[in-house]
């Protein structure tokens, strides 16, 4: 056979290898092992990271947008990768808006992969939850500002493990007792076990005993605390709960 005929066959063989070496992950789903950091959608090159249906992990986590919703890819100090499409479904099981995905559902796929060390190993510590402190009216002066002279609040909330309970995966109700003459109102604060309670709900009528939390990520556990609010802004909580 013609040695130039041999020639142009291997690099043909060649050129066909590499195309389907390179075609897409998941009949036409971009994989994580075909994107670069950082993510378009979001990017955080370390810390703690809901994964669906999972766990909450310590490591890099980047969001990619694509033609049928969006790529998530983790990947742990040590290398090992979660990989989760998120794929667009009227029917899907999952809500996108807890996940900062959108007013959408989803049929999300976990997979997982080896992505190398990216980042070095630490171990996160959580921030201590600040004490509240009663609100302690200043002396009246010509020259201060205007000064709130309400009476403080000095009977905190009482919640217990009995007073919590799931409505649904995404939603919980809470119920407190409360009886304090001075509160004004409540406000809820809440986050996932272990971390600061950063996300809150105001403005609770100083008559409720009982709210909904709602649109949270899907049967996570959470910890709460309940929070009587006076007349000049100050505050007192009931113990933490863990439900």
């Amino acid at each position: 056979m013609n040695k130039r005929v041999i020639l142009i066959a291997i690099l043909l063989g060649f050129i066909f290898a590499v195309m389907a070496f390179a075609k897409p992950a998941g009949g036409g789903q971009i994989a994580c092992l075909e994107v670069q950091p950082p993510g378009d959608h979001a990017s955080y090159s370390e810390g703690l990271h809901q994964i669906f249906n999972g766990d909450l992990l310590f490591g890099r986590d980047d969001v990619y947008t694509t033609d049928y919703g969006y790529l998530q890819c983790y990947c742990s100090p040590e290398g090992n990768g979660i990989q989760t499409t998120w794929v667009k479904d009227e029917e899907g099981i999952e809500w996108g808006e807890p996940w900062n995905l959108g007013d959408f559902y989803y049929n999300p796929v976990n997979t997982e992969y080896f992505c190398g060390e990216i980042i070095p190993e630490s171990t996160p510590t959580p921030a201590p939850n600040p004490t509240p402190q009663p609100h302690v009216p200043e002396p009246f002066s010509p020259t201060s500002a205007e000064v709130c002279i309400g009476e403080p609040v000095t009977i905190a909330p009482v919640i217990t493990l009995q007073d919590v309970s799931r409505v649904n995966p995404t939603t919980v109700k809470v119920n407190w007792v409360a009886n304090d003459p001075h509160q004004q109102s409540f406000t809820v604060h809440f986050g996932l076990v272990g971390q600061p309670l950063n996300t809150n709900k105001p403005g609770i009528d100083k008559n409720d005993r009982s709210t909904l939390l709602e649109r949270l990520i899907s049967n996570t556990p959470i910890d709460l605390k309940v929070c009587a609010i006076g007349a000049c802004g100050d505050e007192i909580c009931s113990d933490i709960v863990d439900p």
